[in-house]
C-alpha cells in the first residue's frame, strides 16, 4: 500500500508542478484567442492528453488502494 500511495503522490506532484504550468503557459500564449483557435493548439492537446492519462492512472491506483483496504479489513 505504501508504494501505491507514493506513486499517487508523485503523479499528483508531476501534474500540479509540471503539467499545469505548461498548460497555463500555452493558454497565455494563445491569448486573446481561444487555445483551440491558436497556433499552440497541437501542443495544448498533447499536454492535455498527458494530463488525462496521469489522472486515469491516479484513479486506477486509488481504486486499487481502496480495494486493498477493504480486503485487509475483511481478513481481520
Amino acid at each position: 500500500m505504501f508504494w501505491l500511495v507514493l506513486v499517487m503522490l508523485l503523479l499528483v506532484l508531476a501534474g500540479h508542478f509540471g503539467i499545469t504550468p505548461i498548460i497555463a503557459k500555452l493558454r497565455a500564449e494563445a491569448f486573446p484567442r481561444e487555445v483551440m483557435e491558436s497556433v499552440v493548439r497541437d501542443r495544448f492537446v498533447a499536454w492535455h492528453g498527458i494530463s488525462s492519462v496521469l489522472y486515469l492512472i491516479q484513479s486506477a491506483l486509488g481504486i486499487a488502494l481502496v480495494t486493498q483496504l477493504f480486503r485487509r479489513q475483511a481478513q481481520g
